[in-house]
């Protein structure tokens, strides 16, 4: 219990100590939700509910998918000034709020944390970005007082350090369990020296240390009352030696990995990994010389000379931990055991040889989750080696995500040593460069039309005209078409609705004349126009259920054909580049139409609680359907008491007066930056059952009212509440 109010100590500390650090912002392109911070720290401390701290998988509608892995994670850089160690952390065990807390966010860059996105219809668009969500932060470790109180930071030597953190995120299928976090580490040391020249600083090292608690919040509530049965204490920790499946294979890459020990009756199987990708240095001749490094220890142990794997308690010892490469002929421990407890990761890496004042060093780390992989067949346990074949078995899905890291860092640079080699500059500019994917056709600009119960979906033809930069080539295939599970408990995340693709010698050669609008809609035209703006391809969904709070998402794919002869799959645009939330129901009653459509209730009666409602007194929907575009609805009792009333525009509606469809807005369209459209079909409002003085209503009949404001007409109906 002690640990637990530390931990939650520490995000407020943050908050009284900096005025303006940020730990609003993760990622959320992908499926790994990381919380990522300014002042040098990531994960949250499982303090801000229905944030990730590091979440994986976080769009999964699988319960037992969903998987949280560590509480706090931060930067760790150490260096020698005059041959004493010096190490400036973000956090580590045992401390929080001023040793272990030493870096602080810089007023260079306005206190915040930028966003870019190669998205082209994203706010945060930009040339310049990466990846499709780039974070760029800078802090600094100068300050030897904690900058808003005055107060001295505990056993702080400064190294004399900024950081210039830009972290990366893709969507794509196989890049959507990673996120990169590269830093450019520059030698500021002439701000602290009152001689104003600096000093130089030896055998720079990094890394990151990670407080791992693999486990799952749909399984055990963290949030309620005695943190409902969430332990810290059931995890292992270890190391992966080599990308290849046998460690005997090689000792390349030096992963520290964590996860939960028995997967918690199969909602905590998923591995953790902090990954060294690469880096440079001013003095460095080969980027290849510079080690990854990893290791593990129990939470805030020192001083046990009968145990080796004690906490680094102070610069010298966690100087020494940032490149420690353990033994293995001692492989009882950290390559996988059966002691759980509650363990630390540390992933480091150097040297990256000496910084004058002025220079700067380049050091890129991945944090990775995965599937672990329990069906992997066990070691026999005569080998003394098994606990870590064991364990670089049923990592390698692990290995295979951050290996695709290690592809992005590494670009054009394939040989990684640092220069561009042979026929390496694949666009011939010159420049080395990094960051470079295989991508899948985008997916296309997608328009959702509701109507009565059916929706129909427009979309471009851009994706095939698509090169990819990679390959050179325009290996566009086809569309799928994908929407939320359409039939209860059968599995999955989604539907697969329907598959079209081009027609070659790759299967199921459908072709894509049928979604054409000449066809799907029956017009004498290549294109429609939708709001402005002109689409190539048509298809409709009907017989849609109507009422989900949730609503109904859909989305349109791209896919390429791969390249077989490269061992490369078929790539698939992220359905969230399109997708749309859905509400389909009854139509506006639109004057002058023709057509008369009276103003209802449903369900109606309203029995105790609907199919789709949540279990709390605000998560309650009655819906209101055939309205006029814009109108005045108010709620009466039978006894003429006036209970509610709502304005309703059928052009501007988005459900956000109804907790339940609020919910779902914040989740797909919060702090993530994120702008899924939610399409409603016009004629429809959802109602809470809550009165105007914000108290749910008795059981009961009631009389309502629609006022029409094109009209002045008004129609009277009547719904009854059964409790």
């Amino acid at each position: 219990m002690k640990r637990s109010l530390a931990l939650l100590g520490i995000l407020g500390c943050a908050l009284v100590i900096h005025g303006a650090d940020d730990y609003t912002k993760y990622t959320s392109v992908g499926e790994l939700g990381l919380t990522i911070t300014n002042f040098g720290v990531i994960g949250h401390g499982y303090n801000i509910e229905d944030q990730p701290s590091c979440l994986y998988k976080q769009y999964s509608s699988l319960d037992f998918e969903q998987v949280e892995h560590f509480s706090y994670g931060g930067l760790w850089v150490g260096g020698k000034v005059d041959g004493e160690a010096r190490v400036s952390t973000s956090v580590m065990d045992g401390t929080f709020g001023g040793e272990g807390w030493e870096w602080n966010n810089t007023t260079a860059v306005g206190d915040t944390v930028r966003i870019r996105s190669t998205f082209t219809d994203s706010e945060f668009f930009s040339s310049q970005a990466v990846s499709h969500q780039d974070f760029l932060i800078s802090f600094t470790d100068t300050s030897r007082v904690v900058p808003s109180t005055g107060e001295e930071i505990t056993n702080h030597n400064p190294l004399g350090l900024r950081v210039d953190l830009n972290s990366h995120a893709w969507n794509y299928s196989y890049a959507d369990a990673f996120v990169i976090l590269d830093l450019t580490i520059t030698n500021i040391s002439r701000e602290l020296d009152p001689a104003g020249t600096g000093w130089t600083i030896d055998s720079l090292r990094a890394g990151y240390w990670i407080d791992e608690a693999v486990g799952n919040f749909n399984l055990t509530n963290y949030y309620a009352p005695g943190r409902g049965g969430w332990s810290w204490y059931d995890n292992l920790a270890g190391v992966v030696l080599t990308d290849e499946p046998s460690p005997a294979q090689g000792d390349s890459i030096w992963m520290a990995v964590g996860y939960d020990a028995d997967g918690d009756n199969g909602y905590s199987e998923s591995i953790l990994g902090c990954r060294f990708l690469g880096g440079s240095g001013p003095h460095v001749t080969d980027p290849r010389t510079i080690l990854p490094a990893a290791t593990s220890w129990e939470w805030n142990t020192s001083g046990n000379p009968d145990w080796p794997l004690n906490t680094p308690a102070s610069d010298a010892e966690r100087f020494q931990a940032l490149q420690e490469r353990a033994n293995l002929a001692d492989a009882s421990f950290p390559y996988g055991t059966e002691n759980t407890g509650s363990w630390m990761m540390l992933a480091g890496a150097g040297s990256f040889g000496h910084l004058e004042p002025g220079e700067s060093c380049n050091a890129v780390f991945a944090i990775a989750c995965g599937s672990r992989d329990f069906l992997a067949s066990p070691v026999g346990p005569d080998d003394p080696l098994s606990g870590l074949k064991n364990l670089q078995t049923r990592a390698q899905p692990l290995v295979a995500n951050t290996t695709w890291a290690r592809i992005a860092w590494d670009g054009e640079d394939k040989n990684r040593n640092g220069r561009l080699d042979g026929e390496e500059d694949l666009d011939a500019d010159g420049v080395l460069d990094r960051y470079l994917l295989p991508n899948p056709p985008p997916g296309p600009a997608l328009a959702v039309v509701a109507g009565e119960r059916e929706m129909t979906l427009y979309w471009r033809n851009d994706p095939e005209h698509f090169v990819d930069p990679i390959l050179g080539v325009a290996d566009f295939e086809g569309y799928r078409i994908y929407s939320s599970l359409r039939t209860p408990g059968a599995g999955g995340t989604r539907t697969l609705v329907a598959q079209f693709d081009i027609e070659n010698e790759i299967w199921p050669n459908t072709g894509l004349a049928d979604i054409g609008v000449r066809h799907a809609l029956d017009v004498d035209a290549d294109s429609v126009e939708v709001d402005g703006r002109w689409y190539h391809y048509a298809f409709r969904l009907e017989n849609l259920p109507s009422g989900r709070p949730e609503g109904n998402w859909v989305a349109v794919s791209s896919y390429d054909h791969g390249l077989p002869e490269n061992n490369l799959p078929s790539l698939e645009s992220d359905v969230k580049e399109n997708w749309s939330f859905v509400f389909p129901g009854g139509l506006a009653d639109l004057p002058g139409d023709g057509v008369d459509l009276k103003p209802g209730v449903y369900p109606n009666p309203y029995r105790g609680r609907a199919s789709w409602d949540g279990s709390g007194p605000y998560e309650r929907v009655l819906w209101f359907t055939h309205l006029p575009a814009r109108c005045t609805v108010s709620i009466f009792t039978l006894a003429g008491d006036f209970v509610d009333s709502f304005e309703h525009d059928a052009a501007t509606y988005q459900g956000e007066d109804v907790e339940l469809i609020r919910n779902v807005l914040q989740q797909v369209n919060g702090a993530s930056g994120a702008d899924a459209p939610f399409v409603f079909s016009g004629g429809e409002h959802a109602w809470d059952l809550v009165s105007r003085h914000d108290q749910a209503i008795a059981t009961g009949l009631y009389l309502f009212s629609v006022e029409d404001k094109a009209t002045g007409k008004t129609e009277i109906g009547k719904f009854a509440v059964i409790k």
